[in-house]
This record gives structure tokens, C-alpha cells and sequence, in this order.
């Protein structure tokens, strides 16, 4: 009944000229701070008619993703949240996220960016001194905790995408697909996870959803080791969403959809990824990572990425003989997709 009601409002939404469309924005901006939730849940339906729509039975979501790959929206919608569909999206190179409009109904909209963040050449990831000696305190692991790192995402970042899409995510974990799994990773220290993000495998194409940090330093430590552990697995891509500065501090860069899209069905189908690791200590992980060319400046900016960090807090890098870093401030916004 609710998704009926939607697509009645987008259907008038769209008979409206541009003078009635601006005069009901304008109308819903007045309303009290304590009701502007209904406006953004009234323009949130207005502009899913701007959103191409897309049906789980739709047999071949790549025809989809062709048809609309000059698009100029990021976001496409639709009403269901399945185990297999979610599982076909990923495939297909979209990053699902879900948007509440009632009390007890939300929406998911894939989201295909039209510039999307990745790491490409894992190998030449470069770990920093620092970021070792921290290891020593903490191990690593993947799967081994994922409704622990479920919960620390909720309670960071609230119910926002994430908490509603909790049951769908977790039954995907539980009964992977051909096509993809979800992924929890964690970090260990004295026993507790303090760390950990969510995440989803494709054959050798890995994409980071969301993570969270409960204890500083840890974040660094989780971030760094994932990326050794992605290339120790034989994962070719690692799809980081839309960019942001610790990304591109990480060696990460933006790529425009067409060429994202090529990336993710090059390697979806590679059959020897396999993304697995027990409890190990991080400076294993970290001490047999190869050496390469690309900086990791992340030591502290990746902490705020996980909403640890203090906004007016820097810190000053290691300098080797072979190479000099500056002083790196500290971002304050929170990890989003």
C-alpha cells in the first residue's frame, strides 16, 4: 500500500510545472524542525520518478546498467530487498542503500556513482612504520564476527542505510550466492572487536560498505590490513564507493562509471579470490605485505573516516630516507557510501 501510495505522488509530482514544484518545496521548507523529517520523506518520493526503477524480476540488470550508463543520476530504486536480488546488484557493480519513507517502510536505491573510488594495484600497497609498530597490539580477522560488526556500525552511525538493510545483509551472509557474499572484518584487541567494517566479495572484486571504531588506532590497523589481506586473497579490485580524501591518501582514485563498470566484469568471475582469514596477529599481516610505490598517509585521516577523530588534532609522519611526509590533519567526517 505504501509503494502504491509513492508511485501515485510521483505521477503527480511529475504532471506539475516547474513554478508548482518550486512553490511545494518551498512550502515544506517552513515547517517546524521537528517535522522536517516528512519533508525529506515527501522529496525523497518526488524524486524517485527522476529514478530509473528497477524490478527483481528483471532477468538481465547488466542490459540495465548499459542502457543507462551516460545517466546523470547516481541512484536507481526499487521495492525489495531479496537475498538473490541484493546478491544480482552487486554483480552487477551497484552499492545498494536503503531510505526510510514511513515509520516502518524504506526504499532501496541502488546507487551506480557516476565516478566511483577504487584501488586497483594492491601490490604496490605501501604500509607505513608507523602503522606496524601500532599492529603489534591487535589481530585481524574476516568473518569471524560479523553481527558484532554489525552492531558497532548501528550504533556509530545510528539506523541510518545500514540498520535497515541489517536482516537483508545478514541473510546474505548466512547463505552466500554464486554471484556474491558478505564480508565482516575485524580487528581484536584483548579479545573484544573495536574495530571492523562491512563489505561484499564478487569474485576477485571486493567493495567496502561501511565500518565503524571504537578505540583509537584501531582504525589505521583495520584499513591497512585489509588492504594486504585483499591482495594476500586475490582480490583484483577494491571498489571504495564515492571518494573521499583518506581514500585518495590510500592510493585510491576515481574512475568514471563506464570504465568502473569494465573493472567489475573483468574480474566478478574470478574464481581463485577467496576471502578468508581466522584470527591472526595484524603485524604478521602487515610485516609480510609487499613493498610498492603507493604512500599510505592514512594513519590518522583513516580514523576519522570511522568517526574517531578529533577535529582539531594532527599528527606528524615518519620520515625515512627514502621518502618525506607532511603533517596530515585530521578529517572529522564520518564514514559514508
Amino acid at each position: 500500500v505504501c509503494l502504491f501510495v509513492c508511485l501515485k505522488f510521483v505521477c503527480l509530482f511529475d504532471r506539475m510545472d516547474c513554478r508548482d514544484k518550486k512553490a511545494l518545496v518551498e512550502a515544506l521548507q517552513t515547517l517546524p524542525a521537528e517535522e522536517q523529517w516528512k519533508a525529506s520523506i515527501i522529496l525523497q518520493v518526488c524524486n524517485m520518478g527522476q529514478r530509473p526503477f528497477l524490478h527483481s524480476k528483471m532477468v538481465d540488470l547488466d542490459k540495465v546498467v548499459d542502457e543507462k550508463i551516460d545517466a546523470k543520476t547516481d541512484f536507481f530504486w526499487c521495492g525489495t530487498e531479496e537475498r538473490e536480488f541484493l546478491s544480482r546488484l552487486f554483480y552487477s557493480g551497484f552499492l545498494p542503500i536503503a531510505s526510510p519513507l514511513f515509520e516502518d517502510f524504506h526504499i532501496v536505491l541502488p546507487k551506480l556513482h557516476t565516478q566511483r573510488c577504487v584501488v586497483h594495484n594492491l601490490s604496490s600497497f605501501h604500509v607505513a612504520r608507523s602503522t606496524r609498530k601500532k599492529s603489534k597490539h591487535y589481530q585481524v580477522s574476516i568473518d569471524q564476527a560479523f553481527e558484532e560488526v554489525m552492531r558497532g556500525c548501528v550504533k556509530q552511525h545510528g539506523m541510518n542505510w545500514i540498520g535497515l538493510l541489517e536482516k537483508a545483509f545478514t541473510d546474505l551472509f548466512n547463505n552466500p550466492t554464486k554471484r556474491s557474499q558478505m564480508h565482516s572484518i575485524e580487528v581484536w584487541h584483548k579479545g573484544k572487536v573495536v574495530a571492523g567494517e562491512l563489505g561484499w566479495s564478487c569474485g576477485a572484486v571486493y567493495t567496502s560498505a561501511t565500518g565503524f571504531c571504537a578505540k583509537s588506532g584501531a582504525g589505521t590497523v583495520q584499513l591497512t590490513s585489509l588492504a594486504c589481506l585483499l591482495d594476500k586473497c586475490g582480490v583484483k579490485l577494491w571498489d571504495m564507493g564515492m571518494g573521499m580524501t583518506y581514500k585518495y591518501d590510500l592510493g585510491a582514485k576515481d574512475v568514471p562509471r563506464k570504465e568502473f563498470v569494465q573493472l567489475v566484469r573483468k574480474y566478478r568471475d574470478d574464481t581463485d579470490a577467496a576471502l578468508k582469514c581466522p584470527i591472526v596477529e595484524a603485524r604478521d599481516i602487515l610485516s609480510k605485505s609487499s613493498k610498492g610505490t603507493i604512500k599510505s598517509k592514512a594513519a590518522k585521516t583513516s580514523e576519522s573516516r570511522l568517526g574517531n577523530a578529533t577535529p582539531d588534532s594532527t599528527t606528524k609522519a615518519t620520515t625515512s630516507s627514502s621518502t618525506t611526509t607532511a603533517t596530515a590533519t585530521r578529517a572529522t567526517t564520518k564514514r559514508t557510501t
